[in-house]
């Protein structure tokens, strides 16, 4: 697992290098092919690892390469129908069956609900441009021979303090504390000589170099419950359950966010690489206002992630009010009218249709923008993709039937509101309906339904060449 999150690193740090220079090859199909490969080998290697401590190790016979290979093998085939369990039983992707009189098996699939292809191929092109970003700052950093400074993971923002807080109370540890302890166990280099390029360490030792590299260490007993936290060892797993990836995606005891081992010697098995990847994974999660596995809803943390993301929900909301001022004029543009009167005394101050996010005009193309923010949390389990797809296009609740209603409602009104925005041509004008996110969404690519998804990122050239 620490070689392939290695190899992991090294195609995110490579896919920046390339993307800042001029290349021949296609980056995007290189990086999407390259993540592909690295994922299932990820995966594999995961469900291996957490079989053994579901079973532990009993056996005497050393594991070869070839052995190694084979248990890959089974467990991709294992994960495949699993998902494909899933995939049909969310209505995501159709899968059939067909056994020959030679009992040859192919498997027949159906249309799906989404386009994984165009899905994983804007994936990877966020992830070119964001590695593409990252290899920027270390250049300029390298240029102005600015120092490291402590390894220190970086404080935690004023909005992320009631999480940080409720951390310390539900678990005895803020999440700060935590990401820092992440960080550094992945900057360390304890690496032993007979497990490299794996870490074995007693926990005296590991909390020793903790605190010796850490500028302002937790206490003792705070760095323990970390490391617990952290950790996962043999027996977690009942010896009956089932380790399917998309279900332990709801528990905290996976390796993705547990990338330590406790063994009964007392010592901590580990890898560098392990540590930052959970490092990222727990830290880009609550940075979006999610949690990595469930609890319950009313626990300390799932409220303080609440009011985080409420506050992420209005501040995308304002983001995208500056980039439209930004790009067509305070004139043109109104945000989060709840109040419809302020547009015309003519209208009714709360129609059906509810709130508009963000509605603006484009006078050189005359066209008006109707657009509702969504920041919804996005998860990649299939059960979580199906209901993503529900919330955005079953029934009449959803969001984009109340979409549709704000746009007829301009629709209807056009005169009105174009008179607000002191236009008087109320002749050939188009209407854009559109979800601005902060985030990219398998349902962007929902098969049958023409409705724009805009990264906010990219809101500007959608204003100005729509």
């Amino acid at each position: 697992m620490e070689l392939i999150e290695g190899r992991r690193e090294k195609n995110r740090l490579q896919a920046g290098l390339d993307a800042s220079k001029y290349i021949e090859y296609d980056i995007i199909s290189k990086t999407t092919k390259t993540t592909e490969e690295i994922s299932m080998a990820a995966v594999s290697a995961k469900y291996i690892i957490e079989s053994i401590l579901r079973v532990g190790c009993h056996g005497s016979k050393a594991v070869t390469d070839e052995d190694w290979h084979y248990l890959q093998a089974l467990a991709v085939v294992l994960e495949e129908t699993a998902t494909i369990y899933y995939y049909i039983r969310y209505d995501i992707f159709p899968h059939a069956l067909k056994i020959s009189d030679l009992y040859e098996i192919e498997d027949i699939k159906g249309k799906e609900a989404f386009s994984h292809e165009e899905f994983y191929k804007t994936e990877s092109k966020l992830k070119v441009d964001s590695a593409k970003q990252s290899y920027e700052r270390r250049k300029e950093k390298a240029i102005s021979e600015q120092p490291e400074g402590d390894r220190s993971a970086q404080p935690f923002p004023k909005n992320m303090q009631e999480v940080n807080i409720a951390f310390k109370n539900q678990y005895g540890f803020s999440l700060d504390n935590f990401g820092t302890v992440l960080h550094v166990l992945g900057c360390m280099d304890l690496s032993h000589e007979h497990y490299s390029p794996l870490s074995l360490v007693s926990e005296k030792i590991l909390i020793s170099k903790l605190k010796e590299n850490i500028k302002e260490p937790p206490e003792e007993s705070e760095i323990k419950k970390i490391l617990e936290f952290a950790s996962l060892r043999f027996g977690i797993y009942k010896p009956d359950e089932v380790l399917i990836t998309s279900q332990l995606m709801r528990r905290k005891e996976r390796l993705n966010l547990c990338p330590l081992i406790y063994l009964e010697t007392g010592q901590y098995l580990y890898g560098n690489e392990m540590c930052l990847g959970a490092s990222r994974i727990w830290l880009q999660a609550i940075s979006s206002a999610d949690l990595p596995y469930e609890l319950p809803e009313n626990s300390l943390i799932e409220t303080a992630l609440a009011k985080l993301h409420r506050y992420m929900d209005i501040e995308l909301e304002k983001e995208a009010e500056v980039i439209a001022t930004q790009v067509l004029g305070g004139n043109n543009v109104e945000a989060r009218i709840d109040n419809f009167k302020r547009l015309s005394p003519s209208f009714p101050a709360k129609p059906d249709c509810g709130e508009i996010d963000l509605l603006a005009v484009n006078k050189s193309t005359k066209t008006i923008f109707v657009l509702d923010a969504k920041n919804r949390n996005r998860k990649i389990r299939p059960y979580d993709i199906g209901q993503e797809l529900k919330k955005f296009f079953e029934g009449n609740k959803s969001y984009l039937s109340q979409l549709i209603k704000k746009e007829e409602f301009v629709k209807n009104n056009l005169k009105d509101i174009l008179a607000h925005f002191s236009i008087q041509d109320d002749k050939e004008w188009k209407i854009y309906k559109a979800f601005v996110v902060s985030t990219n969404y398998p349902a962007a690519y929902y098969q049958g339904i023409n409705i724009d998804f805009v990264l906010i990122s990219k809101l500007a050239d959608f204003l100005n060449n729509t």
